[in-house]
Protein backbone atom coordinates (compact mmCIF):
# COMPACT_ATOMS: atom_id res chain seq x y z
CA UNK A 1 0.00 0.00 0.00
CA UNK A 2 2.86 2.32 1.06
CA UNK A 3 4.36 2.26 -2.50
CA UNK A 4 1.01 2.54 -4.18
CA UNK A 5 0.35 5.43 -2.17
CA UNK A 6 3.77 6.82 -3.12
CA UNK A 7 2.88 6.69 -6.51
CA UNK A 8 -0.21 8.28 -6.15
CA UNK A 9 1.71 11.33 -4.48
CA UNK A 10 3.89 11.26 -7.46
CA UNK A 11 0.86 11.53 -10.16
CA UNK A 12 -0.54 14.12 -7.73
CA UNK A 13 2.27 15.78 -7.80
CA UNK A 14 2.48 16.19 -11.63
CA UNK A 15 -1.28 16.24 -12.56
CA UNK A 16 -1.78 19.56 -14.94
CA UNK A 17 1.72 19.51 -15.38
CA UNK A 18 1.71 19.43 -19.07
CA UNK A 19 5.16 20.19 -19.82
CA UNK A 20 6.70 17.58 -17.16
CA UNK A 21 9.59 16.43 -19.26
CA UNK A 22 9.36 12.05 -19.02
CA UNK A 23 12.26 10.23 -20.45
CA UNK A 24 12.96 6.45 -20.73
CA UNK A 25 16.61 5.14 -20.10
CA UNK A 26 17.64 2.12 -19.30
CA UNK A 27 19.33 -1.14 -20.74
CA UNK A 28 19.25 -5.01 -22.11
CA UNK A 29 21.50 -8.02 -22.58
CA UNK A 30 21.16 -10.98 -24.35
CA UNK A 31 24.11 -13.74 -24.65
CA UNK A 32 24.90 -17.22 -24.60
CA UNK A 33 26.96 -18.73 -21.67
CA UNK A 34 27.90 -23.23 -21.55
CA UNK A 35 28.73 -22.77 -17.49
CA UNK A 36 25.85 -21.13 -15.30
CA UNK A 37 23.31 -19.23 -17.17
CA UNK A 38 22.09 -22.92 -18.96
CA UNK A 39 23.04 -21.43 -22.96
CA UNK A 40 20.57 -18.73 -23.51
CA UNK A 41 19.92 -15.82 -21.34
CA UNK A 42 18.24 -11.95 -21.31
CA UNK A 43 17.95 -9.27 -19.02
CA UNK A 44 16.12 -5.95 -19.73
CA UNK A 45 15.77 -2.77 -16.86
CA UNK A 46 14.08 -0.13 -17.71
CA UNK A 47 14.45 3.42 -15.62
CA UNK A 48 11.62 5.92 -16.30
CA UNK A 49 12.50 9.98 -15.73
CA UNK A 50 10.31 12.57 -15.02
CA UNK A 51 10.63 16.10 -13.60
CA UNK A 52 9.03 19.31 -14.11
CA UNK A 53 10.06 22.99 -12.57
CA UNK A 54 6.93 24.86 -10.76
CA UNK A 55 6.29 28.64 -10.70
CA UNK A 56 8.43 29.01 -7.79
CA UNK A 57 11.85 27.47 -9.27
CA UNK A 58 11.76 24.24 -7.30
CA UNK A 59 12.20 21.56 -9.33
CA UNK A 60 9.71 18.18 -8.59
CA UNK A 61 10.20 14.44 -9.99
CA UNK A 62 10.74 10.95 -9.66
CA UNK A 63 12.76 8.08 -11.25
CA UNK A 64 11.12 4.35 -11.48
CA UNK A 65 12.98 1.77 -11.87
CA UNK A 66 11.69 -1.69 -13.46
CA UNK A 67 13.72 -4.88 -14.14
CA UNK A 68 11.40 -6.61 -16.88
CA UNK A 69 11.14 -10.19 -16.96
CA UNK A 70 14.34 -12.33 -17.68
CA UNK A 71 15.40 -15.45 -18.94
CA UNK A 72 18.34 -16.97 -16.72
CA UNK A 73 19.56 -20.32 -16.21
CA UNK A 74 17.14 -21.91 -19.00
CA UNK A 75 13.96 -20.08 -17.04
CA UNK A 76 12.17 -17.13 -17.22
CA UNK A 77 12.42 -15.08 -13.83
CA UNK A 78 9.89 -12.95 -12.67
CA UNK A 79 10.47 -9.34 -13.06
CA UNK A 80 11.25 -6.97 -10.03
CA UNK A 81 8.75 -3.62 -9.95
CA UNK A 82 9.23 -3.03 -6.06
CA UNK A 83 11.10 -1.33 -4.03
CA UNK A 84 12.53 0.92 -7.24
CA UNK A 85 10.59 4.25 -6.86
CA UNK A 86 12.45 6.99 -6.23
CA UNK A 87 10.79 10.78 -5.55
CA UNK A 88 12.36 14.34 -5.34
CA UNK A 89 11.94 17.95 -4.97
CA UNK A 90 14.62 20.67 -4.45
CA UNK A 91 16.54 23.50 -5.92
CA UNK A 92 20.36 24.41 -5.34
CA UNK A 93 19.82 24.53 -1.71
CA UNK A 94 17.74 21.36 -0.68
CA UNK A 95 16.38 18.33 -2.24
CA UNK A 96 14.11 16.13 -0.08
CA UNK A 97 14.15 12.90 -1.59
CA UNK A 98 11.85 9.61 -0.60
CA UNK A 99 12.02 6.04 -1.50
CA UNK A 100 15.10 4.45 -3.23
CA UNK A 101 17.57 7.20 -1.60
CA UNK A 102 21.09 6.77 -0.42
CA UNK A 103 21.47 6.34 3.46
CA UNK A 104 23.27 10.13 4.36
CA UNK A 105 26.00 8.78 6.30
CA UNK A 106 27.51 6.11 3.68
CA UNK A 107 26.60 8.90 0.52
CA UNK A 108 28.67 11.77 2.17
CA UNK A 109 31.13 9.33 3.28
CA UNK A 110 34.91 9.02 1.79
CA UNK A 111 37.73 7.16 3.69
CA UNK A 112 40.92 5.34 3.30
CA UNK A 113 40.53 1.30 1.64
CA UNK A 114 39.85 -1.32 3.45
CA UNK A 115 39.03 0.12 6.49
CA UNK A 116 37.03 -2.54 8.89
CA UNK A 117 34.80 0.05 10.66
CA UNK A 118 33.41 2.68 8.59
CA UNK A 119 30.67 0.09 7.32
CA UNK A 120 27.95 2.54 6.63
CA UNK A 121 24.74 0.81 5.98
CA UNK A 122 24.78 1.07 2.37
CA UNK A 123 21.08 0.97 0.44
CA UNK A 124 19.38 -2.36 -0.36
CA UNK A 125 15.56 -2.98 -0.69
CA UNK A 126 15.23 -0.30 1.93
CA UNK A 127 13.09 3.29 1.87
CA UNK A 128 14.24 6.01 2.83
CA UNK A 129 13.41 9.65 3.59
CA UNK A 130 16.39 11.80 2.82
CA UNK A 131 17.56 15.98 3.32
CA UNK A 132 19.96 17.40 1.37
CA UNK A 133 20.85 21.24 2.43
CA UNK A 134 24.00 22.98 0.44
CA UNK A 135 25.45 26.17 2.02
CA UNK A 136 28.13 26.80 -0.95
CA UNK A 137 31.59 25.08 -0.18
CA UNK A 138 29.44 23.53 2.80
CA UNK A 139 26.55 20.49 2.34
CA UNK A 140 24.61 18.45 4.71
CA UNK A 141 22.67 15.45 4.55
CA UNK A 142 20.09 13.93 7.00
CA UNK A 143 18.32 10.55 6.24
CA UNK A 144 16.61 7.67 8.10
CA UNK A 145 15.21 4.11 6.94
CA UNK A 146 11.32 3.87 7.04
CA UNK A 147 10.12 1.21 9.31
CA UNK A 148 7.45 -1.04 7.30
CA UNK A 149 5.54 -1.81 10.32
CA UNK A 150 5.04 1.29 12.27
CA UNK A 151 6.14 3.72 9.39
CA UNK A 152 8.91 5.58 11.77
CA UNK A 153 12.10 6.42 10.91
CA UNK A 154 15.18 4.42 12.66
CA UNK A 155 18.77 4.75 12.24
CA UNK A 156 18.94 7.98 11.62
CA UNK A 157 22.28 8.68 9.15
CA UNK A 158 24.26 12.12 9.41
CA UNK A 159 26.47 13.13 6.76
CA UNK A 160 28.82 16.86 6.24
CA UNK A 161 31.51 17.40 3.73
CA UNK A 162 33.28 21.00 3.65
CA UNK A 163 35.41 22.52 1.07
CA UNK A 164 37.63 24.64 2.90
CA UNK A 165 40.04 25.20 0.36
CA UNK A 166 43.59 23.60 1.03
CA UNK A 167 41.51 20.57 2.75
CA UNK A 168 38.42 18.77 2.55
CA UNK A 169 37.09 17.49 5.10
CA UNK A 170 34.06 14.66 5.61
CA UNK A 171 32.12 13.98 8.48
CA UNK A 172 29.35 10.82 8.94
CA UNK A 173 27.52 9.43 11.93
CA UNK A 174 24.81 6.78 11.72
CA UNK A 175 22.41 5.44 14.66
CA UNK A 176 22.45 2.49 15.79
CA UNK A 177 19.26 0.48 14.30
CA UNK A 178 17.21 -2.39 14.69
CA UNK A 179 18.18 -5.37 13.86
CA UNK A 180 17.88 -6.73 10.50
CA UNK A 181 15.57 -9.50 9.26
CA UNK A 182 15.82 -11.47 6.10
CA UNK A 183 12.46 -11.51 4.89
CA UNK A 184 10.07 -9.50 2.59
CA UNK A 185 7.24 -10.35 4.33
CA UNK A 186 5.68 -7.55 6.07
CA UNK A 187 3.67 -9.54 8.08
CA UNK A 188 6.02 -11.99 9.39
CA UNK A 189 5.75 -12.23 13.48
CA UNK A 190 9.47 -11.81 13.91
CA UNK A 191 9.93 -8.58 11.53
CA UNK A 192 6.78 -7.27 13.47
CA UNK A 193 8.71 -7.37 16.60
CA UNK A 194 12.03 -5.87 15.55
CA UNK A 195 9.93 -3.31 12.91
CA UNK A 196 12.21 -3.79 10.20
CA UNK A 197 12.80 -5.62 7.19
CA UNK A 198 15.78 -6.14 5.20
CA UNK A 199 16.56 -8.70 2.00
CA UNK A 200 20.13 -8.44 2.06
CA UNK A 201 21.69 -7.81 5.53
CA UNK A 202 25.17 -7.95 4.21
CA UNK A 203 24.03 -4.20 3.13
CA UNK A 204 22.74 -3.38 6.06
CA UNK A 205 24.73 -2.17 9.67
CA UNK A 206 23.01 -1.96 12.96
CA UNK A 207 26.37 -0.81 14.45
CA UNK A 208 26.83 2.58 15.47
CA UNK A 209 29.32 4.34 13.52
CA UNK A 210 31.23 7.99 13.18
CA UNK A 211 34.04 8.60 10.89
CA UNK A 212 36.14 12.04 10.01
CA UNK A 213 38.20 11.89 7.01
CA UNK A 214 40.47 15.31 5.28
CA UNK A 215 42.22 15.33 2.12
CA UNK A 216 44.62 17.37 0.90
CA UNK A 217 47.66 17.96 -1.47
CA UNK A 218 51.31 18.15 -0.92
CA UNK A 219 54.55 18.14 -3.03
CA UNK A 220 52.40 16.87 -6.16
CA UNK A 221 50.56 13.98 -4.43
CA UNK A 222 46.89 13.96 -2.96
CA UNK A 223 46.90 12.43 0.40
CA UNK A 224 43.50 11.28 2.58
CA UNK A 225 43.70 10.81 6.53
CA UNK A 226 40.66 8.86 8.27
CA UNK A 227 39.40 7.61 11.53
CA UNK A 228 36.40 5.18 11.87
CA UNK A 229 35.29 4.27 15.36
CA UNK A 230 32.35 1.52 15.57
CA UNK A 231 30.93 2.87 18.80
CA UNK A 232 28.91 -0.42 19.15
CA UNK A 233 32.30 -2.98 19.11
CA UNK A 234 34.60 -0.67 20.46
CA UNK A 235 36.65 -0.99 17.68
CA UNK A 236 38.69 1.92 15.57
CA UNK A 237 40.45 2.01 12.56
CA UNK A 238 42.90 4.76 11.49
CA UNK A 239 44.36 4.55 7.66
CA UNK A 240 46.40 6.83 5.58
CA UNK A 241 46.30 6.91 1.78
CA UNK A 242 48.45 8.62 -0.94
CA UNK A 243 48.67 8.73 -4.65
CA UNK A 244 51.27 10.29 -6.88
CA UNK A 245 50.90 10.71 -10.59
CA UNK A 246 54.09 10.64 -12.58
CA UNK A 247 53.40 11.18 -16.25
CA UNK A 248 52.19 8.40 -17.77
CA UNK A 249 52.06 6.58 -14.08
CA UNK A 250 49.78 7.00 -11.15
CA UNK A 251 51.20 4.89 -7.66
CA UNK A 252 49.37 4.48 -4.87
CA UNK A 253 49.46 3.00 -1.59
CA UNK A 254 47.37 3.11 1.66
CA UNK A 255 47.84 1.82 5.15
CA UNK A 256 45.19 1.14 8.06
CA UNK A 257 45.42 0.31 11.68
CA UNK A 258 42.92 -1.61 13.26
CA UNK A 259 42.31 -1.98 16.90
CA UNK A 260 40.48 -5.45 15.97
CA UNK A 261 42.89 -7.35 14.44
CA UNK A 262 46.29 -8.74 14.56
CA UNK A 263 47.86 -7.22 11.67
CA UNK A 264 47.66 -4.27 10.14
CA UNK A 265 46.27 -3.32 6.60
CA UNK A 266 48.54 -2.03 3.82
CA UNK A 267 48.34 -1.84 0.09
CA UNK A 268 50.15 -0.76 -3.03
CA UNK A 269 48.96 0.17 -6.38
CA UNK A 270 50.35 1.25 -9.97
CA UNK A 271 48.07 2.24 -13.16
CA UNK A 272 49.24 3.02 -16.39
CA UNK A 273 47.93 4.59 -19.65
CA UNK A 274 49.42 6.11 -22.88
CA UNK A 275 47.59 5.65 -26.11
CA UNK A 276 46.10 2.06 -26.64
CA UNK A 277 47.50 0.66 -23.97
CA UNK A 278 45.95 0.99 -20.17
CA UNK A 279 47.36 -1.66 -17.35
CA UNK A 280 46.96 -1.72 -13.12
CA UNK A 281 47.92 -3.87 -10.71
CA UNK A 282 47.76 -3.92 -6.81
CA UNK A 283 48.57 -5.92 -3.80
CA UNK A 284 46.95 -5.79 -0.67
CA UNK A 285 47.50 -7.51 2.78
CA UNK A 286 44.54 -7.11 4.92
CA UNK A 287 45.38 -8.66 8.40
CA UNK A 288 47.69 -10.53 6.93
CA UNK A 289 45.31 -12.32 4.13
CA UNK A 290 47.13 -11.35 0.60
CA UNK A 291 45.18 -10.14 -2.38
CA UNK A 292 46.64 -9.32 -5.89
CA UNK A 293 45.23 -8.21 -9.24
CA UNK A 294 46.21 -7.46 -12.87
CA UNK A 295 44.83 -6.14 -15.41
CA UNK A 296 45.89 -4.70 -19.26
CA UNK A 297 43.56 -3.48 -22.32
CA UNK A 298 44.09 -2.80 -25.63
CA UNK A 299 42.66 -0.34 -28.29
CA UNK A 300 43.05 -2.38 -30.81
CA UNK A 301 41.44 0.40 -33.64
CA UNK A 302 38.30 2.68 -32.21
CA UNK A 303 35.52 -0.08 -31.93
CA UNK A 304 37.37 -3.15 -30.53
CA UNK A 305 39.70 -3.54 -27.01
CA UNK A 306 41.11 -7.08 -26.36
CA UNK A 307 42.10 -7.34 -22.22
CA UNK A 308 43.07 -9.56 -19.29
CA UNK A 309 42.20 -9.88 -15.93
CA UNK A 310 43.74 -11.58 -12.91
CA UNK A 311 42.73 -11.83 -9.24
CA UNK A 312 43.64 -13.97 -6.53
CA UNK A 313 45.32 -14.04 -3.11
CA UNK A 314 44.78 -16.06 0.18
CA UNK A 315 41.26 -16.48 0.37
CA UNK A 316 40.41 -19.87 -0.32
CA UNK A 317 36.64 -18.72 0.27
CA UNK A 318 36.53 -15.51 -2.09
CA UNK A 319 34.27 -16.41 -5.43
CA UNK A 320 35.60 -13.84 -7.30
CA UNK A 321 39.36 -14.63 -7.86
CA UNK A 322 40.35 -16.34 -11.38
CA UNK A 323 41.28 -14.97 -14.37
CA UNK A 324 39.60 -13.76 -17.50
CA UNK A 325 40.09 -12.80 -21.06
CA UNK A 326 37.74 -10.54 -23.05
CA UNK A 327 36.70 -8.59 -26.58
CA UNK A 328 34.39 -5.72 -26.71
CA UNK A 329 33.36 -4.49 -30.12
CA UNK A 330 31.26 -1.16 -30.29
CA UNK A 331 28.30 -0.91 -32.31
CA UNK A 332 27.80 2.33 -32.06
CA UNK A 333 24.24 4.09 -30.77
CA UNK A 334 25.32 2.37 -27.39
CA UNK A 335 25.25 -1.37 -28.46
CA UNK A 336 27.96 -3.39 -27.89
CA UNK A 337 28.92 -6.97 -28.45
CA UNK A 338 31.64 -8.48 -25.80
CA UNK A 339 33.15 -12.17 -25.85
CA UNK A 340 34.97 -13.51 -22.66
CA UNK A 341 36.37 -16.42 -20.98
CA UNK A 342 36.86 -16.76 -17.40
CA UNK A 343 38.28 -19.30 -15.12
CA UNK A 344 37.68 -19.43 -11.36
CA UNK A 345 40.68 -19.69 -9.28
CA UNK A 346 39.18 -22.66 -6.33
CA UNK A 347 36.30 -24.00 -5.55
CA UNK A 348 34.18 -20.82 -4.43
CA UNK A 349 34.46 -19.44 -7.28
CA UNK A 350 34.18 -22.23 -9.37
CA UNK A 351 30.33 -22.21 -7.54
CA UNK A 352 29.45 -18.57 -8.87
CA UNK A 353 28.55 -17.41 -11.88
CA UNK A 354 30.88 -14.09 -11.96
CA UNK A 355 34.84 -14.48 -11.57
CA UNK A 356 37.02 -11.92 -11.75
CA UNK A 357 34.37 -9.60 -13.08
CA UNK A 358 33.02 -11.82 -15.89
CA UNK A 359 30.77 -14.54 -16.35
CA UNK A 360 32.35 -18.02 -15.27
CA UNK A 361 32.77 -19.93 -18.69
CA UNK A 362 32.61 -18.96 -22.00
CA UNK A 363 30.40 -15.79 -22.86
CA UNK A 364 28.77 -14.11 -26.14
CA UNK A 365 26.68 -11.01 -25.00
CA UNK A 366 25.38 -8.45 -27.17
CA UNK A 367 23.93 -5.12 -25.19
CA UNK A 368 22.81 -2.06 -25.43
CA UNK A 369 21.58 1.42 -23.63
CA UNK A 370 19.26 3.51 -24.33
Amino acid sequence: MKKILLASVALTAFAGAAAAEVTLSGDAKLGWNDDHEGGVYAVANVDITASQTLDNGITAGFVYGMELEQLENGALQAGDFDNNLKLTIGNDMFTLSGGQAENAAFGTWSGVADMAQDGFSEHDAEEVLRLDLNFGQVSTAVSGIINPISQDLVQMSYGVAADLGAVSVVASYQEAGPAAVGSNTATDATAANVGYIDDDAEDYNADEIFAVSAAFAAGGADFVVAYADNRTDNEDSTGMSVSYAMGDYTLGAHYVSESANADDTFGVSVAYAAGALAADGSWTSVNDVVEYSLGASYQVDDAIVVGVALLDGDDATADDHGTAVYMTYDLGAGAALKASYADAANAAGAAVDDVAGYRAGSTIELSFAF
